[in-house]
Formats: structure tokens, C-alpha cells, sequence
């Protein structure tokens, strides 16, 4: 804005509906996301830690996936999907498909997951299944 402000929704909704604009601007800041991804992963292995999990909703778009040892797919229904987003970041119904369509779609994303959490069901069935996968993969470090 004339603040010098970053306008983080207005960005997002002019990206999203826009997919060259979006291209474009990932294909400049996805170099330097991913040199910090694996400079943290570099530190970490460094300091012997035992687990260490990468948050990264595009992880199967940019390639990641083949870099890691195990992909976790938190998964749920479109509807529920969209009510979240809607709840979460104040958005319209266009904007949100916007954004959604802008990504694999979750269905298509199980079948480079090693792990599934569903997520449509209450916080705590969340965290169980979490603590699940956990369990499992500290068994195997």
C-alpha cells in the first residue's frame, strides 16, 4: 500500500486468479523457499534432531516429495475445506476456489502420501492420528 505495507490478501486474491501472475511469482520466490527448507534441514540434521517435520502445502507441486523420507497428507473434504478457509481468512467463495484450484487437488495428492490424516473429523481425532504417525516414524529413527 502507500505505507509500504505488504497487502497479503489483496496479493494472494490478484495471484490466485491470475495463474501466470502466480507462475511467474513462484517461479521467483520458490528458488529461495526451498534453499531456506534445506538449510534448516541441513541444521537440524546437524544437531542430531531426531524428528523433524516440514509444513508445505505445495510440497508435491514443486517436487519436494522425492526429497523427503515420508509425505503426511492431511486430508479433507472439499466442503469442509472451503467453510475453514471461509472462517479462517475472511474470504468469498470465488477467492477461495481461487486458491484451492490453484493447488493439486488433495485427492490426487494421496497418491504420494505415505501417511493420511483426516482432518474433517473434531481436534482431538486430529491430534490422535497425529501422535499415531509420530509414534510410528520415531520407531524408525
Amino acid at each position: 500500500d502507500w505505507q509500504g505495507r505488504f497487502l497479503r490478501k489483496q496479493f494472494g486474491n490478484y495471484i490466485f486468479k491470475y495463474q501466470k501472475e502466480r507462475v511467474k511469482y513462484e517461479a521467483k520466490i520458490m528458488p529461495y523457499i526451498k534453499q531456506e527448507i534445506f538449510k534448516e534441514i541441513e541444521r537440524h540434521e546437524g544437531m542430531n534432531t531426531k524428528l523433524l517435520i516440514l509444513d508445505a502445502p505445495t510440497l508435491i507441486e514443486n517436487n519436494l516429495q522425492e526429497q523427503m523420507d515420508y509425505v503426511i497428507l492431511v486430508w479433507v473434504d472439499k466442503n469442509t475445506q472451503i467453510q475453514r478457509i471461509k472462517n479462517r481468512d475472511k474470504l468469498v467463495n470465488s477467492e477461495i476456489l481461487s486458491r484451492i484450484n490453484s493447488q493439486m487437488p488433495l485427492e490426487d495428492k494421496k497418491n504420494y502420501a505415505d501417511f493420511i490424516i483426516d482432518n474433517s473429523g473434531s481436534l482431538d481425532s486430529t491430534k490422535q492420528q497425529v501422535s499415531d504417525i509420530v509414534d510410528i516414524l520415531e520407531m524408525y529413527k
